[in-house]
């Protein structure tokens, strides 16, 4: 007897393709061709910058509403981080103490530090490009295929760059060590002059501030054009 076999094919929906550009550069220009004529499942041709051969895709009808095709616009280009400000100088050391009655000094000031400067500002978001589908379909699968690709297909444009960061303020300086005690004999008795303080330490300089972020680019054009064909 004859036996008929039904196999049950079923693919894995694909991972979704996302094409993205360089740094700031506009989104790969993408010619999509996609077959859906048999109502089972679409047959996707994906051809374009970045794409090095052409790229094919097996969707199950059941799928097609979560496979994405992307054409993304490069990022834009984080900005320059600003330069953290000079260190303060130390403060100078005091004056010891001698015998038998020169009193020791306080050590001088820390010197300020320095103001950080600030950062730059973060590039644009590369624009998105041209994506060009061509879709064939039939009476029963056009209407339902054609919603789907309106909201699968996608170019859009690159994240804005983030701006630099800001430079830190300088450090202050130490302050100066003050002047060591002495102690001095008079006699038979012995007697200590005391030592100086030491100076304060200075002032941390002021940081930057952070540099804007860019603009994120604008979104490029989706055309498709339908082809129908006999069922």
């Amino acid at each position: 007897p004859v036996v008929t076999v039904d196999w049950h094919l079923h693919f894995e929906r694909p991972r979704d393709v996302v094409l993205q550009s360089g740094t700031g550069e506009p989104g790969p220009r993408l010619a999509l061709a996609v077959d859906a004529t048999n109502p089972l499942r679409a047959f996707y041709r994906i051809n374009g910058d970045g794409v090095g051969p052409e790229a094919t895709a097996i969707v199950e009808a059941s799928d097609v509403g979560q496979f994405h095709v992307v054409s993304r616009g490069g990022s834009g280009a984080h900005g320059i981080d600003g330069i953290p400000g000079r260190d303060g100088a130390p403060g100078q050391p005091g004056q010891n103490a001698s015998c038998p009655s020169n009193a020791a000094s306080n050590g001088g000031p820390g010197g300020y530090g320095g103001p950080g400067t600030s950062g730059g500002p973060g590039g644009d978001g590369g624009p998105g490009n041209l994506v060009v589908v061509q879709l064939r379909c039939t009476t029963a699968t056009c209407g339902a295929m054609r919603s789907v690709l309106d909201s699968t297909i996608a170019s859009v444009g690159g994240d804005a760059g983030t701006g630099g960061y800001a430079g830190r303020g300088g450090y202050g300086g130490a302050g100066g060590r003050g002047g060591s005690s002495a102690t001095c004999s008079s006699g038979q008795s012995s007697y200590t002059i005391p030592g100086g303080a030491d100076g304060p330490r200075g002032a941390d300089g002021p940081s930057g501030s952070p540099g804007p972020d860019g603009n994120p680019g604008p979104g490029g054009r989706v055309v498709i054009a339908v082809q129908l064909s006999a069922p």
